[in-house]
């Protein structure tokens, strides 16, 4: 990379007063050279005839122009063959904040507020990684290395599998575990598409399976309740008019109960089932739980976790709370059981369903053998 101006980049560290910078994100993650963005707007490209210069095959002779605007940096792309983008989006007169995710073609770049960045200095890890998750995302996006995971969901006492919870997961090396790839998607702001995708994929995944039993799918909370989520649902019923399939919605999702009343006519008329997620995990939503109650509650594993150790007070709470649910004609369900002796201190409070490393482990549906019933 090559800058002709009089902020020419150095080996050396040279810290940068006053002046926003973009540090180059390299392949293995390190922190490359480092530039000052001028205050005139000034021309990216190829070629050495460009102020600043890029050497790069898939950078454009002239690639972009970047400049300051009232005190911030504004990138333009020059309709490059390879195309500027800002965190995954095209670059059209965007202004820059700190932290942003920058990518001339293949290059990419980390934008510094002035005194936060070093020239030349290794800037955090974390930045580098979103830098290489957000060359990925958009693979991720055509389906390319989504790899559907099923963790088990039992009956209690017998253990026999009455369906399976659906998973995020990837085979991309940066966007392997869901917080790496929800996270990447939030500064996006894709998470609504991600959680879709991750949907459609997995049902498809699960019509392979022989026996797939009830398929519980998870949501975004900043899905519920959009006609985008709805019309996602829509589309889950006519890709598997015949699999069982339950909605999974997280407690802080739920905002009123005449919401979710409306949302439970919904998923009615689909012939889909309501489950509340990690319920007990911050604010246990009583109101909305009696008011509208879902088929199936499952409980945090803050409140399974050593059930079988608890306080009689603890044991006595936990007990209070599914004896409540199974008098509203709610299926409560044990999350994260990882022994035994949970397994059966959470029969003996009176679960009905259960999940956990106990249990079996989120596999592909190539691994998985048809259940016994």
């Amino acid at each position: 990379m090559r800058v002709r101006n009089a902020m020419t980049t150095t080996a050396h560290k040279i810290t940068c007063i006053g002046y926003w910078t973009l540090t180059e994100c390299r392949d293995d993650g390190a922190a490359g050279q480092s530039l000052s963005i001028p205050p005139d707007p000034t021309l990216i490209g190829r070629t050495a005839e460009t102020p600043i210069t890029l050497g790069c095959s898939s950078v454009s002779k002239r690639h972009a122009v970047i400049g300051m605007e009232f005190g911030r940096p504004v990138l333009t792309d020059l309709e490059s063959t390879n195309g500027t983008y800002v965190n995954g989006r095209p670059a059209n007169q965007t202004p820059l904040a700190d932290g942003d995710v920058v990518q001339f073609a293949s290059k990419v770049f980390r934008v510094g507020k002035p005194g936060t960045a070093e020239m030349g200095a290794t800037a955090e890890g974390g930045s580098f990684s979103f830098a290489a998750a957000l060359l990925q995302f958009e693979e991720l996006m055509t389906g390319a290395g989504v790899a559907p995971h099923f963790q088990p969901i039992v009956r209690l006492p017998d253990g026999q599998i009455d369906g399976y919870e659906l998973l995020a997961r990837s085979n991309l090396e940066e966007l392997r575990s869901p917080a790496s790839m929800f996270s990447t998607a939030a500064r996006l702001g894709q998470e609504c598409a991600l959680s879709e995708l991750m949907r459609r994929e997995g049902v498809r995944d699960a019509l392979r399976l022989a026996d797939c039993g009830n398929l519980f799918v998870n949501t975004h909370p900043k899905e519920i309740i959009q006609d985008r989520f709805l019309a996602s649902l829509v589309e889950l019923r006519e890709l598997a008019p015949l699999l069982p399939i339950t909605i999974e919605v997280h407690e802080s999702a739920i905002t009123d109960s005449e919401s979710m009343q409306q949302f439970r006519q919904v998923l009615n008329g689909l012939s889909m089932q309501l489950a509340y997620d990690d319920f007990g995990a911050g604010q246990a939503r009583l109101d909305e739980l009696s008011d509208a109650p879902p088929d199936c509650l499952k409980f945090d594993i803050k409140l399974i976790r050593e059930l079988d150790k608890a306080t009689s007070a603890r044991h006595g709470m936990v007990t209070t709370l599914v004896s409540m649910t199974r008098e509203l004609g709610v299926t409560p369900l044990a999350e994260g059981v990882e022994t035994l002796e949970e397994a059966q201190a959470c029969y003996e409070v009176g679960f009905e369903l259960a999940q956990g490393y106990f249990f079996g482990r989120p596999s592909a549906a190539t691994l998985l053998s048809k259940p016994s019933r």
